[in-house]
């Protein structure tokens, strides 16, 4: 929801979406939510538009379907 809304993640940096969140460049990952004041004050402008800019791709390709056809491709071909 919070992609689709083009809003950079914030997430815990075990948890499952973390390296999607990381390779994709749309979010923060942090380890306690302690830190997030600490995080965000050292995110540099330049670093948040780009976080932005990744987050309205990611946006509009759940908003087409990407992620899903390429599940389903992936499953078929594994059945393969």
């Amino acid at each position: 929801l919070y992609l689709r809304c083009n809003l950079p993640l914030i997430v815990w940096d075990k948890s499952a979406l973390a390296p999607f969140v990381k390779r994709h460049g749309i979010g923060l990952c942090i380890d306690n939510l302690a830190d997030l004041e600490e995080v965000i004050g050292r995110l540099e402008e330049e670093e948040f538009r780009t976080m932005v800019r990744n987050v309205m791709d990611i946006s509009r390709k759940l908003a087409a379907g990407h992620f899903f056809r390429t599940a389903v491709t992936d499953a078929i071909s594994s059945l393969n």
